[in-house]
């Protein structure tokens, strides 16, 4: 018969992509890599020439691997299947045709494994009981051996999801896109293995996103086992609110939203209203695994017109593009969009802040009482291994850059003047509850007593604020008292109101 020559690995070379595993908590994943076994003439060998029937001719090895209970398994010559152990790392197994398909299966830790190959020589099997693979060669025990290109164990589920939108540019108007009345802010969700690793291209990630709090606190209870949020003796908030302003109170119901914002581990963070609360407990769709008190939580729904979608594309806001309820990863990132509706009532809504003594949101947007216009975002792995909650983050903002506008832009005689200043953003939408100050700087003094005096600009004053505030129409109004004038030439300088980043002037110039 002819010798057998050599083994080849299917994948096989070091520029084959390697095969990629999936490490999880509670079961592991496989490939399959396949042996041919070939004679001097590149044929498969027949095993009946040279081997006994019961005879195994391949002994296979896992050489490098991460520790972490990986296995290799293969049918031997008596068809049983057999497998390495965390001893044993080794298994012996028989080729038919000259082919052997072996199963290598993934453990706890992600890294490289590595396979060794040996065919043994006929009746060798019995003498290779106890030696390493290099001993096995060094007897003189093979016919010939191959080493596998490395194989990658890759990520398992996701551990952590961090919620990103990018610096510059992050907010598009949809009138682009012919749908005016909207905009649409970015986000992306990096999603990691327990090691770091990104999680597996075609993750799926769920979105739900809540822009009416009907009900908060920070005395939120919940027991191991139990469907129950309590409210640890204080009653929740179940008055409601009026998003629409038509005088009709929206209640928390069935299928509303519960976010526990921190206490909890990922899967306790996010659920749904089985059914209307009671005074002072709240029964939801699934189970809590931990017992805990004192837990943050907020109860809504999204009422006023926000939306979160998955996005197909690389960039923008196409809205052909957004996907309803879900997004996947690649390479650990996970697109999404914020749609949101951009118009007086909505504007900037969720975007005023939380308090870093209590947890409190600011009371200065007067549109949605009981600071019930916040913005929530839940980004969770669709087996709650990881979930990621964010509020104020993703908030309905206004578009830079923003516009400054005096309704008068030159003052020429000395007196006090109210002027008004309108602050707009990109899109033209009045931006209600935004700071504004003013400040005088002297161009020319001819005069020597001209001077301007700026006081506090009056819109919609509020005591957690040192400047002036935008009124609902996105007006203050500035006092200007001028004095001096009648020099030998003109007395000019500039008031500068800054919002934002952004400026607006009124000129001064008296004769």
């Amino acid at each position: 018969p002819s010798v057998l020559e050599r083994v080849g690995l299917t994948p096989e070379g070091p520029d084959t992509v390697v095969t990629v595993l999936e490490v999880w908590p509670d079961c592991s994943m496989n490939t399959d890599i396949t042996i041919q076994v070939m004679d001097d003439a590149g044929d498969p060998i027949q095993e009946g020439s040279t081997y006994a029937s019961t005879e195994n001719d391949l002994r296979v090895a896992l050489i490098t691997r991460p520790h972490g209970g990986e296995t290799v398994s293969g049918v031997n010559a008596s068809g049983t299947t057999v497998s390495s152990s965390a001893s044993d790392n080794f298994i012996y197994v028989r080729t038919t045709n000259g082919s052997v398909t072996l199963n290598l299966k993934s453990g706890r830790y992600p890294g490289v494994v590595e396979l060794k190959v040996q065919a043994l020589k006929a009746g060798a099997e019995a003498a290779t009981q106890g030696k390493t693979e290099s001993e096995i060669e060094a007897a003189g025990l093979t016919l010939a051996s191959a080493t596998s290109s490395q194989i990658t164990i890759s990520s398992g589920p996701p551990q952590s999801i961090i919620v990103s939108e990018p610096r510059d540019s992050a907010l598009v108007n949809m009138s682009q896109y012919g749908l005016s009345g909207a905009y649409c802010l970015i986000g992306t969700a990096l999603v990691t293995d327990q090691h770091g690793n990104a999680v597996p291209d075609g993750t799926v990630l769920s979105l739900g996103l809540m822009d009416q709090v009907i009900a908060q606190g920070t005395n939120g209870s919940v027991t191991a086992g139990s469907k129950v949020l309590g409210a640890d003796g204080a009653a929740f908030d179940t008055g409601g609110v009026d998003p629409d302003g038509d005088g009709i109170s929206r209640k928390l119901k069935e299928g509303d939203r519960l976010v526990i914002y921190s206490g909890v581990g990922a899967g306790d963070k996010n659920r749904f209203l089985a059914s209307s609360p009671a005074a002072t407990s709240a029964t939801v769709n699934a189970s809590f695994s931990t017992t805990a008190a004192s837990l943050p939580y907020y109860m809504g729904s999204a009422l006023v017109g926000g939306a979160i979608h998955g996005y197909k594309s690389s960039s923008g806001c196409d809205p052909t593009s957004l996907v309803s309820g879900t997004t996947t990863t690649t390479g650990g990132l996970a697109p999404f969009r914020v749609t949101y509706p951009a118009n007086r009532e909505t504007i900037r809504l969720g975007c005023f802040g939380y308090s870093a003594a209590t947890g409190a949101y600011s009371t200065l947007d007067s549109r949605y009482p009981n600071s019930s216009g916040q913005v929530l975002l839940v980004v969770a792995a669709n087996d709650s291994s990881a979930t990621a909650v964010t509020r104020g983050k993703f908030c309905f903002n206004g578009l830079s850059p923003l516009s400054l506008t005096p309704t008068t832009k030159t003052l020429s005689k000395t007196g006090t003047y109210t002027v008004e200043v309108e602050v707009m953003d990109a899109g033209k939408i009045p931006l209600p509850f935004q700071e504004v100050s003013c400040e005088f700087s002297i161009g020319t003094k001819s005069s020597a007593t001209f001077d301007v005096a700026v006081a506090y600009p009056a819109g919609y004053d509020h005591p957690d604020s040192t400047n002036g505030i935008t009124d609902l129409d996105g007006i203050v109004k500035v006092s200007l008292t001028v004095t001096g004038g009648g020099g030998a030439e003109a007395d000019t300088g500039t008031v500068t109101c800054t919002s934002g980043g952004y400026s607006g002037a009124i000129a001064i110039n008296v004769p």
